[in-house]
């Protein structure tokens, strides 16, 4: 009887031991589902806003009927990281030139020309993490007086500071350097 009893107890033990390593599992298993889940939102949500920041970046860049060029590089200015800014103080004088040079005449102002903005042709994430991006956005910008086209295809270089994605890297094409 007292080895009916023993193993009684052994199986008894060994159930217990199953269903708790079991309870132990489920708990970890749904923790770690649940925490993948919500890095999986917070990637979609900082994905989301990278492209958002790297498409306003390529418009704005592409947008010439601002009132000044002073205004131009102001709306460009705010978008871009302390290095960004001085990356883009660089080409000041350049973007100053391009902007006046995009300016309808007063002949074409009066026929209704108005100085060329861009259009978004496509845009996606290259590399991101919590608060660095590389976004591709390929963008048209219109030629004044002209119902051509510019084509880019730009690789925008995003710092997160704070909640905001910044312009890091100015494009190549920008900034004026050889491209990699």
């Amino acid at each position: 009887m007292t080895s009916k009893r023993t193993t009684a107890l052994v199986a008894v033990a060994v159930l217990l031991i199953v269903e708790v390593l079991g309870i132990v599992a489920s708990l970890v298993w749904g923790f770690h589902s649940r925490s993948d889940a919500s890095e999986t939102t917070v990637s979609d949500s900082n994905r989301s806003a990278a492209v958002a920041a790297a498409e306003q970046f390529a418009l704005r860049m592409d947008d010439f009927q601002a009132p000044s060029a002073e205004q131009y590089e102001s709306r460009i200015e705010e978008m871009l990281t302390t290095k960004g800014k001085a990356d883009f103080a660089q080409v000041k004088s350049v973007i100053g030139q391009v902007f006046t040079a995009t300016q309808p005449t007063a002949k074409q102002s009066a026929a209704g020309t108005k100085a060329p903005t861009g259009r978004i042709v496509y845009s996606g994430v290259s590399d991101i993490d919590s608060d660095s991006a590389t976004v591709l956005v390929a963008h048209d910008a219109g030629v004044n007086g002209s119902n051509q086209s510019l084509h880019f295809r730009w690789t925008v270089t995003l710092k997160k500071i704070g909640k905001t994605w910044l312009v890091d890297d100015l494009p190549p094409e920008v900034s004026g350097s050889q491209a990699q």
